[in-house]
């Protein structure tokens, strides 16, 4: 994804219309980027994700962790054929 200033607003507007304002939890630019990258495709592999987003995998395994240690995201399935399931707050 583009990190201009239009990228960043069109990803602020997608998420708002997905999640909407009151999800409970702030969220920076690249936490969006993950949610809304789980959300239209929750099968993807952290390295997919990091091809996508732009950052190391490494960097997705760090918010995929604080994600589930807030309740924001689970795994339901194996690692391997299991897929991200946001939860509704």
């Amino acid at each position: 994804m583009e990190n201009s200033a239009v990228g960043l607003l069109d990803i602020e507007k997608e998420f708002v219309a997905r999640f909407g304002k009151e999800f409970g939890i702030k969220f920076g630019i690249n936490d969006k980027q993950l949610l809304l990258t789980l959300d239209e495709n929750p099968s993807l592999t952290t390295s997919d994700i990091s091809e996508r987003i732009g950052l190391s995998p490494r960097a997705i395994e760090k918010q995929i962790k604080k994600f589930k240690d807030l309740g924001v995201i689970h795994r339901r399935g194996s690692r391997k054929n299991g897929l991200w399931i946001i939860n509704e707050i």
